[in-house]
């Protein structure tokens, strides 16, 4: 993202147990469960202006974390789930320190993790714990597309789409300023829309809707992907994302499926976000390697169990021509207890 300054913070971490520092972990990684513990690094901040933000930005942990940055506690996080914090009052031009707090093995002695672990150790796969996946400090505009909500209905036998979006703006300062989406074919643009308005401190969201005609559809034999950028701009700055989208349909007809209105045959397996001894800590390569081989073997189906899987393999499946499902986490739990509260991870069915 060309508007925003990424400050990547992977690499060689300092681990302390009992507040007494034991070895360096290199991040991301899969550790082996041992307990409660912090991790901790210094990095380096440019000068955060008026006008700007700084954010740190976790693709995953397991089980439990809690995160501080110059000894200020941000908040806390779940496992697999990507985590966002707002360190702008706390950030310094120059020298900052985060910590994690992570439960792997528990609970903490003061209970935190307890519903963590207990959900997340099921003896049906091994056990990892650590910051699994990538994490980042970014500085962004005081007003920044935090996500995208993108919807389309295919119609006149699939040749045209109509589009909605909810774009959801998150602002430190009241302003007022455009909101834009613009979906491209390659270099060349298809539609646009865009929208004046106020944006409040807090999240603000945007509703735009287009047409889209001749539509390029995408199938497990043709994945033709679209991609899609949203801006934000106001008196104090800008803000940019983008991620590629494909237009498709299915649906069910009788004990059959559809997609595109054609009989679709499921041929597909599971898959585990895991290599031995790497735990859930794969590299871009690997991952690549997973899903191309699984594209080999015939496959136009993939079933991500048992818990979220890295983002990047949802984009390897859309790329590679190659649907998928995935899973909140909820496997061989008691569905009475959650439904009544008995655990509890922020997350409700």
């Amino acid at each position: 993202n060309p508007a925003r300054t990424v400050v990547d913070l992977n690499g060689n971490w300092e681990r302390y147990i009992h507040d007494k520092l034991v070895d360096m972990v290199h991040v991301p990684s899969s550790l082996r469960p041992s307990g409660t513990y912090r991790l901790q690094r210094m990095f380096l901040m440019p000068r955060l202006f008026q006008n700007q933000r700084g954010i740190v930005h976790f693709d995953a942990i397991t089980y439990h974390g809690r995160v501080s940055v110059n000894g200020h506690e941000l908040g806390s996080m779940i496992p697999y789930l990507p985590h966002e914090f707002d360190f702008t009052p706390f950030a310094q031009e120059g020298r900052n320190m985060i910590a994690v707090e992570i439960v792997d093995a528990g609970p903490a002695p003061e209970g935190a993790g307890k519903e963590e672990v207990a959900f997340c150790y099921t003896g049906g796969w091994e056990a990892y714990g650590g910051i699994i996946r990538d994490v980042y400090a970014e500085v962004r505009a005081a007003s920044f597309v935090d996500a995208v909500r993108f919807a389309y209905q295919l119609n006149n036998n699939y040749e045209n789409a109509s589009c909605t979006a909810k774009v959801k703006v998150s602002s430190s300062a009241a302003s007022i300023g455009d909101c834009e989406l613009v979906l491209f074919w390659g270099a060349s643009e298809v539609a646009r829309a865009s929208k004046n308005m106020p944006f409040v401190v807090g999240t603000t969201e945007v509703e735009l809707a287009f047409d889209v005609k001749d539509v390029a559809l995408w199938s497990p034999e043709e994945p033709n992907l679209y991609e899609l950028k949203a801006r934000v701009k106001t008196a104090a700055g800008e803000d940019q994302w983008s991620c590629r989208t494909g237009f498709r349909e299915i649906k069910t007809q009788g004990n059959g499926f559809l997609l595109n209105g054609k009989k679709l045959v499921i041929n597909g397996i599971g898959r585990h976000d895991m290599w031995k001894d790497q735990g859930f800590t794969l590299t871009r390569q690997q991952q690549e390697q997973d899903m191309r081989m699984i594209k080999a073997m015939g496959a136009n189906f993939v079933r991500m169990v048992h818990y979220p899987h890295d983002q990047r393999i949802v984009h390897l499946a859309d790329e590679l021509g190659l649907m998928m499902s995935e899973e909140p986490g909820f496997w061989n739990m008691d569905f009475d207890k959650l439904t009544a509260g008995e655990i509890d991870l922020g997350c409700r069915i």
